[in-house]
Order: C-alpha cells, then structure tokens, then sequence
C-alpha cells in the first residue's frame, strides 16, 4: 500500500523497527544495548567503571594512601616516620631525644648527675668535697675503725697525707753503742753492725731481791725512771749481758751501778743462777735463794 512505501522510505536502513526506535538509535549512537540513565552513569563516571560516585571522591581524596581511611591517613601524614605510636609517644619522643626509655625525672637526674651516673647527690657533693680522698675511712675509736664509721676527714689530716706522700714505709732509726737514748729507755751497751737493734740498761736499780722473786720487780714502773717506765718488756740480762754491764761500769760508770753483785737470767742448775761481782769482776753461781742487787736490760 501507499503507507508500506512511505514507512519503508522512513526507515531506510533500518527495517523491522519503529520510528521511536530509530530515533533512539540515532540519540544513542555508540551507547548500543544501554539505557539513557546507563549512559549518563558512563559519561560521569570516565575512567571509574564498576565504582560509585562515593567511591571515586574517596580514591582522590585518598591519593597513595589506598585501603586506609581518612583518619588513618591523617593519622599517618602528623606520625611521620612514627609508624604505630600515638601521639602521645610521638611528644615523648621529641621531648626525651636520646635518653628512650627513661622517664623526665631520670633525664634531669641524668642532666644534673654529669659522670656521677648511680650516685646519690650526698655522695657526689662527699665526692667533691673529699678530692683525692675518696673511700678514706675513719674509726672514732679502736672498736669502730674500719667497720663503717666513716668520718669527713679535716683540712689538717688532707694537707698532713699530702705532706707525707712518699713516706708510705717506716724508716727505723740507727742508734750507736754507749749512748743514752730516752726514746730507748736508757744506755744503749750492745748493738748489731746496722745499729738498728741492740739492748738497752736501765738508769737504775729495780731493787735487792732473792732471783725468784725478781720477776715481780722487772717491769713495776715505780722501780723506773720516767723514760725506763714507758715499757714493760724489761728483763734480767743473761750472763753475757751482765759483762757488758760490768765494762760499761769501768768505762766511767753512766748508768749509776753499784760496786756490788747483780743477778743474771742465765741458769746454772735447777735452784741456782749466774751473777756478777762488780767489785771483783768475777762471775759464779749461787743458791736463787740468796739476795742481790737487781738491774735490767730490754732489747730494741
């Protein structure tokens, strides 16, 4: 018929569809198979296939920091180079550089306590006090010395170490024969080659008795002079000794003997002993029993 001609010069190209569908085929040119609202999605959503609109502002916001919210991503960028610590450490950190682990009071410990690390500040002031001198310990008596009784030691005791540096060990003094020595405790008749040791002969008689009971004479300060009371190892000299008393008695005399008999310490048998004559010279033994005159010696 006359509309079969018309319509199919209308849809040249295009048969078996609709006036409608033609136009829309024109409208939808290289969209085929999807709806308008469908292609509208496309155009907004270049290059953001398969996400929603939602989605895409948070991939830009977002920039290298995929996976991760935006408060972890804030996070992140205040953290710097912190990674999974809170802010709170963050400070700490900053404000405790090279002292981690410690806390702000030990830090100003540390500050205050240059070189001095593990002491108290009583000891580090007993420290600067006491320089050179430390571990100096003092007993304020002979039961607490040496047990933990330290005592602060004076300006005089400082300057007294210093002055005797270099005398650590005691040098003995030498003494020389035939010579009176107070320090000694009296008149020196023997010495050995050094003049170092020797003995020594009392100023005076301890008294006049049997040999038994010269024991309880010997060192009983009363029976001394003041330089001889000072010791109490004073004893009868042996028969060798008693000869050296006796020249030392033709050699002008100096201790004061008597002209008389003195006991030795030297043993003849059981209940008798030496003694000497000074008047004679001579030597003998006799009964302990008998009385003589008693004078000394004590060895140095």
């Amino acid at each position: 018929t006359s509309d079969q001609a018309d319509a199919i010069v209308a849809n040249t190209a295009k048969t078996g569809i609709t006036s409608d569908q033609a136009d829309a085929i024109v409208t939808n040119t290289a969209k085929t198979g999807i709806t308008s609202d469908q292609a509208d999605a496309i155009v907004a959503n270049t290059a953001k296939t398969g996400i929603t609109s939602d989605q895409a502002d948070a991939i830009v916001a977002n920039t290298a920091k995929t996976g991760i919210t935006s408060d972890q991503a804030d996070a992140i960028v205040t953290n710097t180079a912190k990674t999974g610590i809170t802010s709170d450490q963050a400070d700490a950190i900053v404000a405790n550089t090279a002292k981690t682990g410690i806390t702000t009071q030990q830090a100003t410990d540390i500050t205050s306590n240059n070189a001095k690390t593990g002491i108290t500040t009583v000891q580090s002031d007993a420290i600067e006090v006491n320089t050179a001198k430390t571990s100096m310990v003092l007993g304020i008596t002979a039961e607490t010395a040496l047990v933990g009784n330290t005592v602060t030691i004076t300006t005089v005791q400082s300057e007294a170490i210093i002055a005797n540096t270099a005398k650590v060990s005691y040098i003995q003094p030498t003494y020389e024969l035939n010579t009176f020595y107070a320090a000694l405790g009296g008149y020196v008749i023997d010495i050995n080659s050094d003049g170092k040791h020797g003995v020594v002969l009392a100023m005076k008689d301890q008294g006049y008795d049997n040999w038994y009971n010269a024991n309880n004479l010997l060192n009983n300060p009363d029976n001394h002079d003041t330089d001889g009371a000072q010791f109490r190892d004073w004893r009868l000299p042996s028969k060798r000794e008693l000869n050296l008393m006796y020249l030392s008695y033709l050699n002008g005399n100096p201790t004061n003997l008597a002209g008389a008999t003195y006991w030795s310490s030297s043993e003849f048998k059981f209940d008798y002993a030496w003694l000497h004559y000074f008047f004679s010279g001579q030597q003998d033994d006799v009964n302990k029993v008998n009385p003589y005159n008693i004078r000394v010696v004590r060895s140095f």
